[in-house]
């Protein structure tokens, strides 16, 4: 994201769309307890926006799309290409949609004003070209800060919510997104810092717990705990937060892993499996030896986190026990003491804050799993302090999955 120092000279150009009095003109429609006073006054220290000849800079005047559009594309630093039409803002709307930043299926002429709900589809359709989309973790907690959700079309509903995650987009004090309003010459002008520089942006500050982590692609990625009848479900960053610190005292290479949409651990006997199961693979054979390398991987939906089967799910693979390098544990009969000792800790925390003082019921269950040598599935079902808890195993390996506490009907 290029900060808004190297911008000057573009935003300049173009700016002047905003700009018709030189920069030493009192703006007497500006005062310093607006909430966009700060934005502005940066805009005109830095020379690129001014206000208008009789003294105003008219904060609550609309903008249109086209004048939206030329704001962002040169501010992203593209260039355009000239074309035949008279119509001044063409080359700009044409590369617009050649970036796919606009189309016609939400905006029908770009000679009118530009609505909020409008404005935040063009905001994420061009920051996407450069940055994650952010974790719809996010999105109930969201929907329940915006107090006029139920305004906005439904076409416009994820894009008001990632502008709200960002931090480009998050109303007024009272929650307030006026979605169908037009966005103004002030809010275009903090829209436009925010976008170029990530300091700008607003915080998310819900109370509820959050981890942060990279994904295997190396996307550094936040999740916050959703929401379950209006309250957060923390449990769910508290075994994540586990698994993230508890893998440390492994003896296996455990990844631990944050992504968009939900977190977890992958798990290896050695740091040379684990860079070889982490990295890029092209072709079906790569990816079927990698999946010899891996003993298990434990995940957490932080999205589809209700329901029987949800949100912790474990696959592991005892099948592979002939690739193991420690000389001890080749023998498949000797799994269950490989796995405890490469990689007890995690599970052991996991299964304490998640059954309580029925610990030892469940981790009997999964210790009876480790130590199958039975090729006929054997299949367990039961309610362990009040989450369902369902397991089958095999001699070739395991699938868990443990719902919530209460969710187990």
């Amino acid at each position: 994201m290029k900060k808004i120092t190297t911008m000057i000279l573009t935003l300049t150009m173009i700016l002047a769309i905003f700009t018709t009095a030189n920069a030493e003109t009192v703006l007497s429609d500006i005062k310093v307890n607006d909430w966009f006073y700060d934005d502005v006054k940066q805009m005109i220290d830095l020379g690129v926006v001014d206000g208008y000849t009789d003294g105003t800079f008219k904060p609550q005047g609309a903008v249109k799309v086209d004048e939206f559009i030329k704001l962002l594309i040169v501010s992203m630093g593209y260039t355009t290409t000239a074309t035949d039409s008279t119509y001044w803002a063409d080359e700009y709307i044409v590369k617009a949609e050649e970036l796919k930043i606009v189309d016609k299926t939400f905006i029908n002429d770009y000679r009118y004003n530009l609505t909020r709900e409008q404005a935040a589809r063009i905001i994420v359709n061009a920051l996407s070209l450069n940055e994650n989309r952010p974790s719809n973790s996010y999105a109930e907690h969201i929907k329940k800060a915006m107090y006029d959700y139920h305004l906005i079309a439904d076409k416009h509903k994820q894009d008001m919510i990632d502008c709200y995650s960002w931090g480009i987009m998050q109303g007024n004090q009272k929650g307030e997104m006026k979605p169908k309003e037009t966005i103004t010459r002030a809010e275009t002008t903090t829209v436009l810092l925010r976008m170029m520089n990530q300091e700008r942006r607003l915080s998310l500050d819900f109370e509820a717990k959050s981890i942060s982590g990279y994904d295997g692609d190396g996307n550094y990625n936040t999740l916050i705990a959703p929401l379950s009848n209006g309250k957060p479900v923390n449990e769910i960053i508290d075994v994540a937060y586990i698994l993230q610190k508890q893998i440390e005292k492994s003896k296996g290479a455990e990844n631990f892993g944050v992504g968009t949409d939900g977190a977890g651990i992958l798990g290896c006997e050695t740091i040379e499996k684990r860079e070889f199961v982490l990295k890029d693979w092209e072709s079906f054979d790569d990816a079927a030896l990698a999946s010899k390398y891996t003993d298990f991987n434990f995940d957490i939906d932080f999205l589809d986190y209700k329901g029987k089967g949800k949100p912790y799910q474990l696959n592991l693979w005892k099948w592979h026990s002939n690739v193991i390098s420690d000389e001890r544990y080749k023998e498949p009969g000797n799994y269950c003491e490989y796995f405890m000792e490469y990689y007890k800790e995690p599970f052991y925390e996991v299964f304490k804050l998640l059954f309580e003082d029925e610990f030892n019921t469940a981790w009997e269950y999964f210790d009876t799993a480790l130590k199958n040598r039975d090729v006929n599935y054997t299949i367990k079902e039961t309610i362990i302090n009040e989450r369902r808890f369902y397991i089958n195993y095999d001699n070739s390996g395991i699938y868990m999955s443990i719902s919530l506490k209460g969710q187990n009907k």
